[in-house]
């Protein structure tokens, strides 16, 4: 039905956290110390990812768990705190 096979597509998301952590890999939010549009779009997709039940089989989990990702659940929980 889709043009990659489940396999591919498991590997484009586990390649697009990669590009977002090393993105914040020096400052709190994508641009600095202020959260803005593109952290808040962003905590809401990766909400989906934190929150998907630990029984369910998700490769993306990993991704977002390996340490490598950290600067994405600092993310997620400075997101998650703001007000």
């Amino acid at each position: 039905m889709g043009v990659h096979k489940p396999e591919k597509i498991i590997v484009f998301g586990q390649n697009g956290l990669k590009v977002l952590s090393d993105m914040l890999a020096a400052t709190p939010f994508f641009f600095g110390d202020k959260p803005t549009t593109l952290d808040v779009v962003s905590f809401a997709s990766l909400a989906e990812i934190h929150f998907v039940d630990k029984e369910f089989d998700f490769p993306c989990r990993l991704a977002y768990s390996e340490s490598q990702q950290s600067s994405l659940r600092a993310l997620y929980n400075s997101v998650a705190s703001s007000k």
